[in-house]
C-alpha cells in the first residue's frame, strides 16, 4: 500500500469507523426537573402530583428536585418496579405536615433496583420523636422514612430523616402479594444524618449485602441497630455496620432475636457511641432450634450502660470475634462484659473492658478463648 496506513491500520480504522456509526450515542440525558406545577413551598400535598411526575419519567434517568424545596407529602411517595433512578435532591425536604394513614410509609420502594437517593431530607410529623416512653406508638411505628422492599440494588447518600413515628430505615422483603417475598439486596446507607424516631434506627429483616457506613444516628427509641427477622425465611447476610457516629437509644444499640437462623457474616467496625443505650449494648439471641453468626466485631467504642445484663450477650451463636474494642462499663456495678449461652469458637482479645468486674461468663455448652483482654483502662 506504499506509504499509506499498512494493510492492518486500514482495517483497523474501517472497523471503528463502522462500530462509530453503529453505536447509539453514550451520553447521558441531562436530568429531568420537577415541573414547576408542583409547589415546591409545603403549601399543599404534592404526593400524587410527584408520583405521576416519576411515572412519566424513563428509566434511568436523573430526577432533580430544585435546590432548598420543600415538597409535601401526606400520602406515601411509592416508587414501584423502577429501575436506573437517581433521586438528586439538592437539599430538598419531603415534608408530612398531616396523617391520614396510619401505616403509610415516606418514601416507600418496592422492586426494581440500581436506585440513588442523594442529598434529600425526609421531616416527619412525630411531635415526640426520641427516647421519650410516648415516642413509641403502635399505631404508627410503621411510617418508616425509607422503607426498602425487594429491591436490587439501592444507594442512600447523605440523605437526613428526623422526627417520624417508625424507622429511619427500614430494608425487607417485597411483601406484595404474588412476589414470593424476595429479599433487598445491595443496599448501601452512607454519610447520612438520622435523628428522633418512634421506633428502630436501621433496620434489616430481609437483606443482604448491605453496608451502613459514615452516618449519624441518635435519640432513637428502640434499637438503634436492628435485624429481628419476622418470619424464620427473613434474615440479614452479609451486613456491614462501619464507622457510624451514634448518640442515645433508649434500648439496645444491636440487636438481633426474633426468627430463624439466617444471620450471618455480620461485621460491626470502627463505630463510635457518643452516649449510652439500653444493656446489652450487643444482644444476638437465636431462638431455639437455630444458630446464628459469624459476627466481627472490632475496633469500636462503645458506652455500657447500667443494666445489671451482660454488657454484650450472644446466644446459639457460632463465630463470634470480638476484638480491639473499647467499651466503657459504669463504676462499682459489677458488670460483665460478655455473656455466652451455647455459643462456639468465641474468640475475645485485645479488648479494654474499662471497669468490667469479669470478662467472660460462659456456660457448659458454650467454647471461648480470651487473651489480652484488661479491665483496667487509662
Amino acid at each position: 500500500m506504499g506509504r499509506g496506513i499498512p494493510a492492518a491500520g486500514a482495517l483497523m480504522v474501517l472497523l471503528l469507523l463502522g462500530i462509530a456509526r453503529m453505536e447509539p450515542s453514550l451520553a447521558a440525558p441531562g436530568p429531568i426537573g420537577v415541573p414547576p406545577s408542583i409547589p415546591d413551598d409545603c403549601s399543599v400535598d404534592v404526593t400524587a402530583r410527584l408520583l405521576a411526575w416519576i411515572a412519566s419519567v424513563p428509566e434511568n434517568s436523573t430526577l432533580e428536585f430544585r435546590q432548598g424545596a420543600c415538597y409535601r407529602i401526606d400520602d406515601s411517595l411509592r416508587i414501584e418496579d423502577r429501575h436506573g433512578l437517581i433521586f438528586e435532591g439538592n437539599g430538598a425536604t419531603f415534608k408530612v405536615v398531616s396523617e391520614p394513614d396510619p401505616r403509610r410509609r415516606h418514601i416507600l420502594v418496592y422492586g426494581g433496583g440500581d436506585l440513588i437517593f442523594r442529598n434529600l431530607t425526609v421531616q416527619g410529623a412525630h411531635p415526640n420523636a426520641g427516647t421519650a416512653v410516648e415516642a413509641y406508638q403502635t399505631a404508627r411505628e410503621f411510617q418508616h422514612a425509607f422503607s426498602l422492599q425487594g429491591v436490587a440494588g439501592v444507594l442512600l447518600d447523605r440523605v437526613r430523616a428526623f422526627d417520624v413515628y417508625g424507622d429511619f430505615v427500614y430494608i425487607g422483603p417485597d411483601t406484595r402479594p404474588g412476589r414470593g417475598q424476595p429479599w433487598s439486596q445491595r443496599v448501601t446507607v452512607q454519610d447520612s444524618t438520622f435523628e428522633r424516631n418512634g421506633r428502630q434506627g436501621i433496620t434489616v429483616v430481609a437483606g443482604e449485602d448491605v453496608l451502613i457506613s459514615g452516618n449519624h444516628i441518635g435519640q432513637v427509641r428502640r434499637a438503634t441497630f436492628n435485624m429481628e427477622p419476622t418470619a424464620a425465611t427473613w434474615g440479614a447476610r452479609r451486613v456491614r455496620i462501619v464507622n457510624n457516629v451514634t448518640g442515645t437509644g433508649r434500648l439496645l444499640w444491636f440487636s438481633s432475636g426474633g426468627q430463624g437462623s439466617n444471620v450471618s457474616d455480620i461485621t460491626i467496625a470502627g463505630n463510635v457511641m457518643q452516649a449510652a443505650t439500653g444493656t446489652p449494648v450487643i444482644f444476638v439471641v437465636a431462638p431455639s432450634g437455630a444458630r446464628r453468626g459469624p459476627f466481627l466485631i472490632e475496633r469500636n467504642t462503645f458506652i455500657v450502660g447500667g443494666s445489671p445484663a451482660p454488657g454484650f450477650r450472644f446466644g446459639r451463636v457460632t463465630g463470634v470475634t470480638f476484638r480491639n474494642n473499647r467499651a466503657t462499663f459504669p463504676a462499682n456495678r459489677e458488670m460483665i462484659a460478655v455473656g455466652l449461652e451455647d455459643s462456639r469458637q468465641v474468640v475475645v482479645e485485645g479488648n479494654a473492658l474499662c471497669g468490667a468486674a469479669k470478662i467472660v461468663a460462659a456456660d457448659d455448652q458454650s467454647t471461648v478463648t480470651q487473651t489480652n483482654n484488661v479491665t483496667s483502662c487509662p
